[in-house]
């Protein structure tokens, strides 16, 4: 609605209506070529020379008693509206010209303005829609949605595994009202790349997936090993021998990544053997004829990555919100990898990992749990009884086991087995007699 000092003078205006002699005030309220600066409601508008319909449309003389009552004071704008809402619903008010109609009738409560856009105007005023009650449309460019990387996250939690099973649930009362339902329209130019990265679920490895896969293990690659990388890369279907995949070479290669600065020039190299294709889908086999490794350095000796910090235990839950994966076996593949990491830290008494700051340890569902597991591991092993026939001595006094050498029989108490890879003079054989002596084995070679 145009603000009212935008509109043209009363007689200016009347003079316009007049000339594309109307009949009817009704042909009037139908005018689709209407001007913006003549109101559609001229009664509300032109409060004090409002002299009647067909005054204003050229066929009648002017009627003092058409002159419209003023009004001295309009409900605050939040209360009017939500009347509103409750009169549109009651009667099955559709647009403005209904409404403009409904105000005419005897229905019309007092205090509600007959043109609110007018009245409200800087005032609280948004929308029709909004007035009505209904939700706002892409067309108005007041429609309220996620941003993309908000809606991806949320789409990853429904866990779907096509397009189709998304498209059958956004039909349902379930989707929120702020994720649309065509997120491949709405998010075009915002950040979508296709569904197996706004899902989360790759059915093939295209150069989107790549992209995507790349991007979400950008941030924790510096602290995953090789053979957790080898696994996730396994479990994906990233290393699968697939029929439809060319691109094996570039996939085997990503087992080799150490940092965030190899993520990226591997992503490079995909970007720009996509570019090369002159096409925005590129096909698998130039993928596999464009993109190399050779910028990947060889291999070293695969190692698990030492823990600078007890924040690195985090990992595991940024791998899971960053849908990397959530394969519980590669998680507690992570999880026992973690334990054991803590175990050498502590044995080696290393700043920054004593026993109360592992107890003091917050974070997430995979951090907790490798503390707990840690943390009930160290009690029941320093807590194992010492066997009576149990008598080492060093410099004539009594040599308790130490901490490895109780892990080693723990370890064998609960697991069967146990390989101790300590270095020379750490105390293996006595590890091994204490872990005998507390499992009262019988014979010990």
């Amino acid at each position: 609605m145009t603000p009212k000092k935008d509109w043209l003078p009363f007689e200016k205006a009347r003079k316009i209506v007049v000339s594309m002699r109307f009949k009817k005030y009704r042909e009037f309220e139908s005018w689709k070529d209407r001007p913006g600066n003549i109101p559609a409601n001229p009664r509300q508008a032109y409060m004090e020379e409002w002299r009647g319909r067909e005054y204003w449309l050229g066929i009648g003389p002017p009627k003092e008693s058409s002159k419209p009552k003023r009004r001295t004071k309009f409900m605050p704008f939040d209360k009017a509206r939500q009347i509103a809402h409750k009169m549109v619903s009651e009667h099955k008010i559709r647009n403005q010209a209904e409404w403009f109609d409904f105000v005419k009738t005897d229905q019309h409560p007092t205090g509600i303005p007959a043109d609110p856009s007018a009245a409200y105007q800087g005032k609280g005023w948004v929308s029709w829609p909004d007035w009505f009650g209904r939700k706002p449309t892409r067309a108005s460019g007041r429609e309220h949605v996620r941003s993309f990387n908000e809606a991806r996250t949320f789409a990853r939690t429904l866990k779907f595994k096509s397009s189709s099973e998304w498209l059958e649930w956004a039909d349902s009362d379930e989707r929120p009202e702020d994720i649309p339902k065509s997120p491949d329209s709405r998010y075009r130019e915002m950040g979508w790349i296709g569904w197996g990265d706004f899902l989360g679920f790759h059915t093939k490895w295209t150069h989107n997936g790549i992209t995507s896969f790349l991007e979400s293990v950008k941030p924790v690659i510096h602290e995953l090993s090789e053979s957790e990388l080898f696994l996730i890369l396994s479990r994906n279907g990233m290393l699968g021998r697939d029929q439809r995949l060319r691109h094996a070479k570039l996939l085997r290669s990503l087992t080799r990544l150490r940092n965030q600065k190899d993520v990226e020039n591997v992503a490079e190299q995909v970007q720009n053997a996509v570019a090369k294709t002159g096409e925005k889908k590129a096909t698998s086999r130039k993928l596999e004829s464009e993109v190399s490794d050779e910028i990947l350095e060889e291999p070293d000796d695969s190692q698990l990555r030492d823990l600078k910090t007890l924040a690195s235990l985090e990992v595991i839950d940024k791998i899971v919100e960053a849908l990397v994966t959530d394969d519980e076996s590669i998680l507690e593949f992570m999880i026992s990898s973690r334990v054991a990491v803590l175990w050498k830290k502590v044995i080696e008494d290393t700043p920054g990992f004593s026993i109360s700051e592992i107890h003091a340890i917050q974070g997430g569902k995979y951090t907790q749990i490798t503390r707990d597991r840690f943390l009930e591991e160290y009690e029941k092993a320093v807590s194992l009884p010492t066997p009576t026939d149990y008598s080492f001595q060093r410099d004539g006094q009594g040599l308790p086991p130490n901490l490895m050498q109780r892990l080693c029989a723990y370890r064998l108490m609960t697991e069967k087995r146990v390989g101790n890879w300590s270095g020379v003079g750490a105390g293996k054989t006595i590890a091994a007699l204490f872990a005998a002596g507390v499992c009262s084995a019988g014979n010990t070679i």
